[in-house]
Protein backbone atom coordinates (compact mmCIF):
# COMPACT_ATOMS: atom_id res chain seq x y z
CA UNK A 1 0.00 0.00 0.00
CA UNK A 2 1.74 3.34 -1.13
CA UNK A 3 2.23 5.34 2.57
CA UNK A 4 0.97 8.64 0.82
CA UNK A 5 -2.68 6.51 1.29
CA UNK A 6 -1.83 5.25 4.70
CA UNK A 7 -1.00 8.63 5.56
CA UNK A 8 -4.33 10.22 4.84
CA UNK A 9 -6.23 7.18 6.74
CA UNK A 10 -4.24 6.80 9.86
CA UNK A 11 -3.07 10.69 9.88
CA UNK A 12 0.41 9.47 10.38
CA UNK A 13 3.27 7.15 8.76
CA UNK A 14 4.08 3.63 9.47
CA UNK A 15 6.86 3.56 11.58
CA UNK A 16 10.57 4.10 9.90
CA UNK A 17 8.35 4.49 6.36
CA UNK A 18 8.67 7.23 3.97
CA UNK A 19 6.50 9.04 2.21
CA UNK A 20 7.20 8.05 -1.64
CA UNK A 21 7.67 4.11 -0.19
CA UNK A 22 5.25 1.34 0.03
CA UNK A 23 4.20 -0.84 3.05
CA UNK A 24 3.00 -4.18 3.45
CA UNK A 25 -0.06 -4.44 4.65
CA UNK A 26 -1.12 -8.17 5.85
CA UNK A 27 -4.66 -8.70 5.37
CA UNK A 28 -5.24 -12.03 6.74
CA UNK A 29 -3.50 -14.20 8.86
CA UNK A 30 -3.58 -18.31 8.81
CA UNK A 31 -6.34 -18.47 11.52
CA UNK A 32 -9.04 -16.54 9.76
CA UNK A 33 -9.28 -17.67 6.42
CA UNK A 34 -11.38 -15.94 3.03
CA UNK A 35 -11.88 -19.18 1.64
CA UNK A 36 -13.50 -22.01 4.19
CA UNK A 37 -11.42 -25.47 3.78
CA UNK A 38 -13.89 -27.21 1.71
CA UNK A 39 -14.08 -31.28 1.28
CA UNK A 40 -12.48 -32.02 -1.82
CA UNK A 41 -12.77 -35.13 -3.76
CA UNK A 42 -10.34 -36.20 -6.34
CA UNK A 43 -11.02 -40.10 -7.62
CA UNK A 44 -7.77 -42.04 -9.07
CA UNK A 45 -8.48 -45.73 -10.92
CA UNK A 46 -6.14 -48.36 -11.37
CA UNK A 47 -6.96 -51.10 -13.90
CA UNK A 48 -4.06 -53.97 -13.62
CA UNK A 49 -3.87 -57.55 -14.81
CA UNK A 50 -0.89 -59.94 -13.44
CA UNK A 51 0.20 -61.96 -15.97
CA UNK A 52 2.66 -65.32 -14.89
CA UNK A 53 4.90 -66.97 -17.53
CA UNK A 54 6.74 -70.00 -15.96
CA UNK A 55 8.92 -68.44 -13.28
CA UNK A 56 7.95 -64.81 -14.23
CA UNK A 57 5.18 -62.21 -13.28
CA UNK A 58 3.91 -59.15 -15.40
CA UNK A 59 2.27 -56.37 -14.27
CA UNK A 60 0.37 -54.91 -17.02
CA UNK A 61 -2.10 -51.55 -15.51
CA UNK A 62 -3.69 -48.62 -16.27
CA UNK A 63 -4.27 -45.97 -14.07
CA UNK A 64 -6.69 -43.11 -14.66
CA UNK A 65 -6.01 -39.88 -12.24
CA UNK A 66 -7.90 -37.53 -11.44
CA UNK A 67 -10.58 -39.24 -13.12
CA UNK A 68 -13.80 -36.87 -13.53
CA UNK A 69 -10.99 -33.91 -14.20
CA UNK A 70 -12.36 -31.96 -11.20
CA UNK A 71 -10.69 -27.92 -10.96
CA UNK A 72 -10.70 -27.17 -7.54
CA UNK A 73 -8.48 -24.70 -6.57
CA UNK A 74 -5.32 -25.67 -4.30
CA UNK A 75 -3.56 -21.93 -3.73
CA UNK A 76 -4.99 -18.79 -3.68
CA UNK A 77 -2.60 -14.87 -4.39
CA UNK A 78 -2.12 -13.75 -0.79
CA UNK A 79 -0.96 -10.78 -2.14
CA UNK A 80 -2.88 -7.49 -2.38
CA UNK A 81 -1.04 -4.97 -5.53
CA UNK A 82 -2.57 -1.52 -4.68
CA UNK A 83 -3.58 0.17 -7.53
CA UNK A 84 -6.40 3.82 -7.77
CA UNK A 85 -7.84 1.10 -10.78
CA UNK A 86 -8.18 -1.73 -8.79
CA UNK A 87 -9.62 -0.68 -5.27
CA UNK A 88 -12.98 -1.40 -5.99
CA UNK A 89 -12.13 -4.78 -7.10
CA UNK A 90 -9.70 -6.14 -4.67
CA UNK A 91 -6.99 -6.47 -7.69
CA UNK A 92 -5.33 -9.91 -7.92
CA UNK A 93 -6.23 -10.63 -4.17
CA UNK A 94 -7.79 -13.97 -3.82
CA UNK A 95 -7.65 -14.99 -7.27
CA UNK A 96 -6.70 -18.82 -7.67
CA UNK A 97 -3.07 -19.52 -8.39
CA UNK A 98 -3.05 -23.07 -8.81
CA UNK A 99 -5.45 -26.32 -9.11
CA UNK A 100 -5.84 -29.74 -9.35
CA UNK A 101 -3.50 -31.33 -11.71
CA UNK A 102 -6.01 -32.15 -14.99
CA UNK A 103 -6.90 -35.99 -15.35
CA UNK A 104 -4.41 -37.74 -17.43
CA UNK A 105 -3.64 -41.82 -17.78
CA UNK A 106 -0.59 -43.50 -17.40
CA UNK A 107 0.35 -47.28 -18.55
CA UNK A 108 2.25 -49.51 -16.71
CA UNK A 109 4.25 -52.61 -17.19
CA UNK A 110 6.45 -54.58 -14.78
CA UNK A 111 8.30 -57.68 -15.26
CA UNK A 112 9.32 -59.75 -12.43
CA UNK A 113 11.66 -62.20 -12.59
Amino acid sequence: MPNTEILAALGHLPAGAVLTGNTPIQVTDSEHRVYADQRRTQIDMRFAKIIRIGRTRSDIGVDLNNLFNTNYATGYSTTYAYSVGNTANGGTWGNPTSVYTPRFVRINYTLNF
